[in-house]
């Protein structure tokens, strides 16, 4: 994948959009990823994996971070194909996550 420049949300307040570097020890491999900083107030209907992170009656908002990346051609072509995305977390457990296709428009 392809980091994109999500860039700042229009409506956001200032500093919520950063570039994070990548580090320098890895060259090439790891590139700048731009990310915004979201403050999330509604949590999905059933979370399971949310019950184990957040603590009971803790109403937010949560801090999230946001980022795009675009398919590379390959990857476009195992899409098209009907191969699966997969997304690898480090940490223990499964931290709330969404992963989403960006519509025209959508902010």
């Amino acid at each position: 994948m392809i980091p994109s420049d999500i860039g700042p949300h229009p409506e956001g307040p200032d500093g919520h959009y950063i570039v994070m570097r990548g580090p320098t020890s890895m060259g090439d491999d790891c590139g700048d990823l731009s990310v915004r900083l979201n403050l999330v107030t509604e949590l999905p209907a059933d979370p399971l994996s949310v019950r184990r992170t957040i603590s009971e009656g803790d109403n937010g908002p949560y801090l999230g971070f946001c980022a795009e990346w675009l398919p590379t051609e390959r990857e476009l072509a195992l899409l098209n194909a009907g191969h699966p995305i997969r997304v690898n977390i480090l940490g223990e457990g499964l931290p709330p996550s969404s992963v989403w296709v960006r519509e025209v428009g959508e902010l």
